[in-house]
């Protein structure tokens, strides 16, 4: 019961917001708390280097910014079949 008060509380949060920074960020810091998890990361394709740059990055309980952080070429974030 707990986790859906925390999940509808989410959901009204990111409806409240038309920022989509604002709101990874916000997934990004709610959503491993829900899950129990250690980090969150969410980002988002650049075709003109093919990476994935982070938009919004939590581990260890703090949101860390994420343009500290490199791109992760697209290559090597899926693996080959």
């Amino acid at each position: 019961m707990e986790q859906l008060r925390h999940l509808n509380e989410l959901a009204r949060l990111v409806s409240a917001s038309l920022d989509l920074d604002s709101i990874c960020q916000l997934i990004a810091q709610r959503v491993p708390v829900l899950l129990g998890a250690e980090r969150c990361a969410i980002s988002r394709h650049d075709p003109a280097i093919d990476a994935f740059r982070y938009v919004a990055l939590w581990r260890a309980g703090t949101l860390v910014a994420a343009d500290s952080e490199p791109p992760l070429p697209a290559a090597e974030s899926v693996p080959a079949a």
